[in-house]
């Protein structure tokens, strides 16, 4: 019994170790051609302002809990996924249709997929975060 609880432990040392690694990369090189395709959906949307489009490239799931199953409005559902930190601790929301550019800042893999956006508008610039999934994006990161 007393080994059973070694190697128990042991074990847990080892997969925690392993499973809290997260890699960080400044491109989407090991991202599935899937995810990528869905990266570059989501900011050509964003470049062109296209809310029909941005949709396609959010988790049906997401938009089920966070849209559908609240009363807020397309508007204030789209912008707030721009909301986030401008590095200096201060946390900004822009709207959509004051976005001027958007472009991968990070991507951490680890249990998930979070990819780090940097946005720039309405006279600010910030990170959001948003969680990649094999349908969408999941937004209200961290």
């Amino acid at each position: 019994m007393k080994k059973f609880f070694v190697l128990l432990l042991f074990s847990l040392l080892i997969n925690s170790c392993t499973t809290y690694k997260d890699i960080v990369l400044r491109d989407t090189s090991l991202l599935t051609r899937h995810e990528k395709r869905i990266v570059h959906r989501f900011l050509k949307a964003v470049k062109q302002h296209n809310k029909r489009l941005l949709f396609k490239t959010l988790s049906k799931q997401y938009i089920q809990i966070q849209y559908l199953g609240t009363s807020m409005s397309k508007k204030q559902f789209i912008d707030e996924l721009f909301c986030g930190d401008d590095g200096a601790g201060h946390f900004y929301c822009i709207p959509f249709d004051k976005i001027t550019e958007i472009h991968v800042k990070e991507i951490y893999i680890g249990r998930t997929k979070t990819i780090i956006f940097k946005v720039e508008g309405d006279g600010k610039v910030i990170d959001i975060s948003l969680e990649l999934y094999k349908d969408g994006f999941f937004g209200g990161v961290g």
